[in-house]
């Protein structure tokens, strides 16, 4: 793959577009939701039933956590929280009064922790979502507790199309469309440091077998595109920097399989997302949790982009002009989370230049 002028391996370049890993799987549509209601509640309790360890939990008070909390409560030791704004506390408080019996780690802004914790991530993955540094920070801290296994509702949303990229398109978004709305870099420097040409061939490759006028292609594409190569990098990252076993209800295959056999309206049902998991699971979990809407949980980029990097960033300008082939304007006029991306991309190129 031509990078800059120079030739890396795609894993690199897979993080900036679409990439896709898997070939194509038919699956057959499960037309009656009272039988897809019974295959996800039926599944998800077997599950429950075979996991042993003592758990660690990382909770937001949403749907997707709620239900793995509500499932797991006689194992979880500890549930963990990220509070980045004020109605994340609330939110978790609010759900906590039904788990009293499970002690809550909160984790609070910190910029010194997480500089650290971009010093253990930037030489595995360039380009960092902000949800990797809250699973290294409550992956030391369950391994810290000698707690074997760390849940998530990862998959949940990915899955079951609550991605934007799902709702907003009807159609094949073009490249423009698509850098500009979810690219890990603006264009004005995704297309200083890859050769256009490359990225448009890459993304018409990429695109051309997701069939975007229906909602299961659109998921499809979220799944196989997007999100299976990105839990690979999360996966072996947390496992690498801390050591931690993870598992999620909503990241197996069964689950993979089960939501691309949904109809759209069992998928989304009168703007509701998610319907077929709040259908599955009323009476299990509380009322005011099952009809709540879905809230991004994303740290903070004032927390990422701590003195440190921003220091060092400046430190290495030049250098980072000359490797990468970009204007220092269009630097300055990047965003905190941009520039992070942009540093942590550097940090890892540097590696590769000084060898």
């Amino acid at each position: 793959m031509i990078f800059g002028g120079n030739f890396y391996h795609y894993s690199i370049f897979k993080d900036i577009i679409p990439f896709r890993l898997e070939k194509k799987k038919t699956h057959s549509l499960i037309s009656d939701v009272d039988e897809a209601v019974k295959k996800i509640r039926d599944s998800f309790l077997e599950c429950s039933k075979k996991i042993e360890k003592d758990c660690y939990i990382m909770f937001s008070g949403g749907l997707d956590s709620t239900i793995v909390m509500s499932l797991m409560r006689d194992k979880i030791k500890k549930a963990g929280c990220s509070l980045y704004r004020a109605d994340y506390k609330t939110d978790i408080e609010n759900a906590m009064k039904y788990f009293q019996n499970i002690p809550l780690f909160c984790l609070k802004p910190d910029k010194k922790l997480y500089f650290e914790v971009l010093k253990d991530l930037e030489f595995v993955h360039p380009f960092i979502n902000e949800g990797m540094v809250d699973d290294v920070i409550h992956s030391k801290k369950a391994r810290s507790e000698n707690i074997s296994l760390l849940l998530t509702g990862m998959g949940a949303d990915e899955y079951l199309g609550d991605y934007s990229i799902c709702k907003n398109f009807d159609r094949t978004p073009t490249l423009e469309e698509y850098l500009n709305e979810y690219s890990v870099f603006p264009r004005e420097l995704l297309f200083n440091i890859f050769k256009e040409d490359i990225i448009k061939e890459v993304y018409d490759k990429s695109m051309k077998d997701f069939d975007f006028s229906s909602l299961k292609g659109r998921i499809e594409f979220v799944i196989e595109a997007i999100h299976i190569p990105n839990q690979c990098a999360l996966a072996d990252n947390s496992r690498k920097i801390t050591e931690q076993e993870r598992f999620s209800f909503f990241n197996t295959p069964f689950f993979r399989d089960i939501s691309l056999s949904l109809t759209d309206d069992m998928v989304e049902n009168n703007n509701v997302e998610k319907y077929i998991l709040r259908r599955a699971f009323k009476g299990m979990i509380p009322d005011e949790i099952v009809y709540k809407r879905s809230k991004d949980f994303d740290a903070d980029a004032n927390l990422l982009y701590s003195d440190p990097i921003r220091k060092d960033l400046f430190k290495k300008m030049t250098r980072i002009q000359h490797i990468l082939n970009i204007d220092k304007e269009i630097i300055m006029n990047l965003s905190k989370r941009h520039k992070i991306r942009l540093y942590l991309l550097f940090r890892q190129l540097e590696c590769f230049f000084l060898k």
